[in-house]
């Protein structure tokens, strides 16, 4: 007996508290972010802010949820009446105020989402319109990536009439749009809530979402996209209620410019044909109406022709993933079955995958979670599923599972933007099962929980917002993305550490990011490591000069990514400085330089891509520039393809060699430098040629040409005819 009353007593002490608990629960979520910030990155931020912020920015929702009994009896919250007109000022002031934080506050130094793609340009001013720009404005294409270009149309208008940059017309497109959005919310709550202090209360609950992080300063084109979805919501669920078929041109309108602007509006079209059922054939809401048959009828069939879609169609399931050469649609959901590593760590049902949305659904914020399960612990028979609420619960499932099924090209942490679609649809949804329930809802023991949840959202604002702990953030970030999805992880990483504000210091954050991330790097095969390597040598070699270091790095870099050889010139310039301080060479570095220039040679008798073998031939060379035959056969393949500028490098290594025939070299080097057109080089390398040979008829004449400046591009021809 004893057993069966604790066990009843502890479910009626779930059942009394389950809100607190929840809040509890949320906020410990918070803490773990703080603890574990690579892994929880959608809760993350705290971690990065000052401790004295960290400390502040966590105590505060915890002191509200430990002490709400305290508040509860000291507000009593409940028999407080506020005037309407205090909520018109507010309605009216908040959306000003929300501007000028957006255009006041831009995120420093954005590259989240499709910013990375503007970064090198946003300080252009767009001097002229194409001549078929309204014919591109108004096209309608379907494809991802279309809509994108869209929106950038129209901020290439603003940036040409106000002669301003591209990432103030960026700031300028989203101070309006949001603070139209902020008007345009409130005005939805007003029609939703009667009580004035629960308009406040779920004001100040959704104005805290990560979501208005579009609207400050983000050089995207989801702020007119998440404003066109939130109209057209509010229009959709008037039409529901009122049946004023008029209201379908402006919601067709909306419609068509959210195509326009962004591909993911074509989800909304399952719930136009729920709205022309409800309005053209009452007979059959009845039959529909509720979120179970909704499902039934609706959602299942239209996840069995997605999935016929992506084996079939689109055939994504054994999606190889590269980011190399390919267009977005090929690349549009994520794999079932992972393709070869390092790309082995991201499929569709991967645990990392399944962390990543996770933290999504936690950026949106945590009150969504709280306020549904606050709802669904009210009495059933309290909630009313109006046909409006279920094809929104539909939609929302929609958007959801496409989402999650969708490949994140730039990486979910980094992308997060597009996840941002499911916060609009769940705005209008929550104040649907709210309306019904306000009365019972609101009291001041939830009320105080809600914003103690809803203040936990503030530090994602703070760490946006300011440059170092964005620039730390990132950071973190990239190296779970390593960890993970894998692709863009080096290109974030090297952003972030950019943000260091001495050399010194960029080279230590650097060193510590490569010794992280040994652990899990693939020798052979792993080219963001690699790229990190080449960076710290670019860095040892012009930060602090120092050759040998340079090399190093750069000898890792190729072990780990062979088959991409770059920086020609970085590796022609170390080489140099090596030979003129007589460096030596270990016999591991010949042994590895003979077997690439194997490797070369056997790729060309196989007649393949020279570009393969000019790779092999050049990691000869850098493994060991002594290389005499391998110096010789990259000279003659970049001539032979007119990179003479490259052949004339390779001719000075062989210079520094002290070749058996020192003048043929010189012919070279003047015959190379001519046609690179360094006319300075080849005058200097035919007074030695005369030095060397003082009745030399070739060295007299090229010294009187290149004195005289006399038809010097034609000084080739003297060698070519030899």
């Amino acid at each position: 007996m004893y057993y069966f009353w604790r066990q009843a007593m502890k479910r009626s002490f779930i059942k009394k508290n389950s809100n607190f608990i929840f809040a509890l629960v949320v906020y410990l979520i918070y803490v773990l972010g703080y603890i574990f910030p690579e892994k929880l990155w959608g809760v993350h931020f705290s971690a990065f802010l000052s401790n004295e912020i960290a400390f502040v920015v966590l105590l505060l929702p915890l002191l509200l949820i430990i002490g709400v009994r305290f508040f509860e009896n000291k507000l009593k919250l409940n028999s407080l009446q506020l005037n309407k007109r205090i909520w018109n000022y507010f309605v009216l002031f908040t959306p000003l105020i929300a501007a000028l934080l957006f255009y006041h506050f831009p995120i420093p130094d954005d590259f989240y989402g499709n910013a990375r793609n503007y970064y090198f340009v946003k300080n252009t001013v767009v001097s002229q319109l194409p001549n078929d720009f309204f014919d591109k404005l108004f096209s309608l294409n379907i494809t991802p990536g279309q809509g994108r270009n869209g929106v950038k149309l129209i901020v290439d208008l603003i940036s040409f009439y106000f002669k301003v940059s591209l990432q103030q017309s960026f700031i300028i497109l989203n101070t309006f749009c949001g603070g139209l959005y902020v008007l345009l919310l409130l005005k939805v709550i007003s029609v939703h809530l009667q009580a004035v202090k629960n308009r406040f209360i779920l004001s100040l609950a959704f104005l805290s979402s990560p979501m208005f992080l579009i609207y400050f300063g983000h050089i995207e084109t989801y702020a007119p996209v998440f404003l066109l979805l939130l109209a057209w919501l509010s229009i959709y669920v008037r039409l529901f209620r009122s049946r004023k078929k008029t209201l379908l041109i402006p919601l067709l309108l909306i419609l068509l410019l959210g195509v326009r602007f962004h591909t993911l509006f074509i989800l909304l079209v399952p719930a136009c044909l729920l709205l022309t059922v409800h309005l053209f054939y009452p007979q059959v809401v009845d039959k529909i109406s509720r979120p179970r048959k909704i499902f039934t009828y609706i959602y299942i069939p239209l996840v069995f022709f997605g999935l016929l879609a992506y084996f079939f169609i689109f055939k994504d399931y054994n999606d190889p993933r590269k980011l190399s050469n390919f267009e977005d649609i090929e690349r549009l959901f994520l794999p079932m079955l992972s393709p070869p590593e390092p790309l082995d760590k991201c499929n569709l049902f991967s645990v990392n995958h399944f962390l990543d949305f996770v933290n999504i659904i936690l950026l949106w914020s945590p009150i969504f979670l709280f306020l549904f399960l606050s709802i669904i612990r009210l009495k059933k028979s309290a909630i009313k599923y109006s046909f409006e609420v279920s094809s929104l619960l539909l939609t929302l499932a929609i958007y959801v599972s496409f989402l999650f099924a969708i490949n994140p090209l730039l990486s979910m942490p980094m992308d997060w933007d597009l996840f941002m679609f499911p916060v609009t649809i769940l705005f209008v949804l929550v104040l649907l099962l709210l309306q019904p329930l306000q009365e019972k809802f609101f009291s001041t023991r939830r009320t105080i929980l809600l914003l103690s949840i809803s203040s936990l959202c503030l530090p994602a604002f703070f760490c946006f917002l300011s440059a170092k702990p964005n620039s730390s953030r990132i950071e973190s970030i990239g190296k779970h993305i390593y960890k993970s999805y894998y692709e863009h992880a080096s290109t974030y990483l090297l952003y972030a550490i950019n943000g260091s504000s001495t050399k010194a210091e960029y080279i230590q954050r650097l060193n510590q990011c490569i010794k992280q991330l040994k652990p899990y790097s693939i020798p052979g095969k792993d080219k963001q490591y690699s790229d990190l390597l080449y960076d710290l040598s670019f860095t040892r070699y012009y930060t602090e000069n120092n050759t040998i270091k340079a090399r190093s790095y750069f000898l890792e870099a190729m072990a780990y990514f062979p088959d991409e050889l770059k920086f020609h010139s970085h590796i022609t310039q170390i080489n140099k400085e090596l030979l003129q301080t007589n460096f030596e060479f270990t016999g591991q570095d010949k042994k590895a330089s003979d077997s690439l220039l194997q490797k070369g040679n056997e790729s060309l008798k196989a007649k393949a891509d020279t570009s393969l073998a000019m790779d092999y031939l050049q990691q000869a060379i850098f493994y060991y520039p002594k290389n005499h035959t391998a110096l010789i056969k990259s000279m003659e393949l970049y001539f032979l393809s007119k990179q003479y500028s490259k052949a004339y490098d390779q001719a000075l290594l062989l210079e520094k060699l002290h070749h058996s025939n020192p003048t043929k070299i010189l012919k070279i080097l003047i015959h190379t430098a001519l046609e690179a057109e360094l006319y300075e080089k080849a005058f200097q390398h035919s007074k030695t040629l005369l030095k060397a040979e003082p009745e030399s008829e070739l060295g007299l004449k090229l010294i009187e040409r290149l004195n005289q400046n006399k038809k010097l591009s034609e000084l080739k021809f003297l060698f070519r005819q030899k």
